[in-house]
């Protein structure tokens, strides 16, 4: 009667005769690759998983990683809400449950720019006053402050490729459209000047002498600040330095006036495209 033959089993050819390889249970010492089963030192049992394919398997991966992604959307969701709740501490508590989950600190910088873009909506349409703006732009400090040295972990010192000096004008002391555009450039790795606010022309032309930027970029909020603007750009042609530098101007004065009246390169009331085009400037 012929040996039956076991499923885990194989036969192989050895000098043209089939010979069996593995011992059936019981017939010697236990095999390493099957509990109670036998198997010999010389060829192991090899037992394959009945009805997981390779296709399952990537099945399995990609919904392992599917979970993964819709986790770091769920926190990065939350910080983009707890800006807009103005909500310092879910936003920090945003900000760390995204970093746990893999979140790149970079995309939670562009995150909580979206959200403080929807403040600054809220802001146009009544809904929030400068009270709420100002607590929004001091939790998009602190939330920098967090992710900074996170970035520099990451990705190393940021290489700077440009220089940008900031101030606000003379005569206006309002900072916040100015200190959101410095932290989007720093998070781009450009360096920026930061002259703080009611700076004096003089002060804008000595900056501009000693650090050489590529860009010069003004804010103000004030109508009265349209001329210490132009002033600043007369003074930089006397200087021989106007073609040296862009001039860009920002703040809420800008949504108000004719932007004409202006002598810069460009007028923006928005932060991001401000950003942008002072990258492009800078190439």
């Amino acid at each position: 009667m012929p040996e039956k033959l076991y499923s885990w089993e194989r036969r192989q050819k050895t000098d043209g005769r089939k010979r069996q390889t593995d011992r059936r249970p019981g017939k010697g010492a236990p095999g390493p690759s099957h509990p109670g089963g036998g198997g010999s030192g010389d060829s192991p049992l090899v037992v394959r998983q009945e009805g997981r394919p390779d296709d399952e398997v990537r099945s399995m991966e990609l919904r392992g990683h599917q979970a993964d992604v819709e986790e770091r959307g769920r926190a990065m969701g939350k910080l983009a809400e707890a800006l807009l709740l103005l909500d310092k501490a879910a936003a920090l508590g945003a900000v760390e449950e995204a970093l746990a989950a893999g979140v790149d600190p970079l995309a939670l910088v562009d995150e909580a720019r979206q959200g403080l873009e929807g403040v600054g909506k809220k802001y146009d349409s009544g809904e929030f006053f400068l009270m709420e703006l100002m607590r929004a732009a001091q939790i998009f400090q602190s939330i920098a402050g967090v992710l900074n040295p996170r970035i520099v972990a990451a990705y190393g010192a940021v290489k700077t490729s440009g220089k940008v000096v900031l101030g606000t004008v003379a005569g206006d002391i309002h900072d916040l459209g100015k200190n959101i555009v410095k932290i989007l450039l720093e998070c781009r790795g450009i360096e920026v000047v930061d002259l703080g606010v009611d700076v004096p022309t003089a002060r804008f032309v000595e900056a501009v002498r000693q650090h050489q930027p590529q860009v010069v970029g003004m804010s103000a909020l004030l109508t009265a600040s349209v001329s210490e603007m132009n002033k600043n750009v007369e003074a930089f042609e006397a200087a021989g330095l106007r073609d040296k530098v862009k001039i860009i101007v920002g703040g809420g004065i800008v949504g108000e006036i004719d932007q004409s009246m202006l002598k810069a390169d460009y007028a923006t009331i928005d932060a991001n495209t401000g950003t942008k085009l002072i990258e492009q400037w800078i190439g």
